[in-house]
């Protein structure tokens, strides 16, 4: 419903199986959260989306629907 599964659709809140986010290649790392989710890319980029209502996304205050690069200082 926030967006977690990464896939841009609306009705995309739920799925039975993994799901591939094809907007994302050459991921190092990942972090599947209760209501958002993160990768870490091979070149070190950071990418997030999910919920985003809340200070642990930092500046983000909304839901994203689709993997965001969030560039760290």
């Amino acid at each position: 419903g926030f967006g977690e599964m990464g896939t841009a659709t609306p009705d995309a809140s739920y799925a039975t199986r993994p799901v591939k986010v094809s907007a994302l290649t050459n991921v190092a790392a990942v972090y599947l959260g209760n209501s958002r989710s993160c990768a870490v890319l091979k070149d070190g980029t950071f990418w997030i989306w999910g919920f985003g209502y809340s200070s642990a996304q930092g500046i983000l205050a909304k839901n994203l629907k689709a993997p965001t690069r969030l560039d760290l200082p």
